[in-house]
């Protein structure tokens, strides 16, 4: 009920994290972190340790450890933060380079490893999503065709098959 009550009510990263600032919930993220991002390129981050707006970067970097009251060396034990902010580094912000660090930094085993990645593109609302770590062939919608679906939850692969992806990739 939080995310729809955020959905509906703000606009803006920064009226998310006045929210939150507001009201914290005892039972509410005890050690999760929520990313937040708008269509005018800000971007925060709110956990239980405190929230972090970013409105001065062209990327947020944020893997398997906190943001919010993590700490540098806490950084450095995730392999990941290090192999994607070294690629954006040297490569810069494109759909191309968030592709390569998805690829790069997804986990294998753990039962499982990485299920899905998702890149978007905040100005146009274009979203892709890989999935089973295929990152040549993208599941390519927007936000403008899911808001156009109504009001509702919907699995992904039910929202694969209505645009014929899972067929195709049965057929690979």
């Amino acid at each position: 009920m939080i995310l729809r009550h955020i959905l509906e009510n703000f606009s803006t990263t920064e009226e998310v994290v006045a929210f939150f600032e507001l009201y914290w919930f005892e039972k509410g993220f005890t050690s999760a972190q929520m990313h937040i991002a708008d269509r005018l390129g800000h971007f925060a981050i709110v956990g239980p340790s405190g929230s972090r707006i970013l409105t001065d970067r062209k990327y947020q970097v944020s893997t398997n450890f906190r943001a919010c009251g993590g700490t540098e060396m806490e950084a450095s034990t995730c392999w990941r933060f290090p192999t994607a902010l070294g690629k954006l580094r040297r490569n810069g912000s494109s759909h191309e380079s968030f592709r390569d660090i998805s690829e790069s930094t997804a986990q294998s085993g753990n039962g499982g490893g990485t299920l899905y990645s998702n890149i978007q593109n905040l100005t146009t609302g274009d979203i892709w999503f890989y999935f089973a770590q295929d990152y040549r062939d993208p599941f390519q919608t927007s936000l403008k065709e899911l808001l156009g679906m109504g009001r509702g939850s919907y699995l992904m692969r039910d929202l694969m098959h209505r645009r014929g992806f899972a067929d195709r990739k049965k057929a690979d």
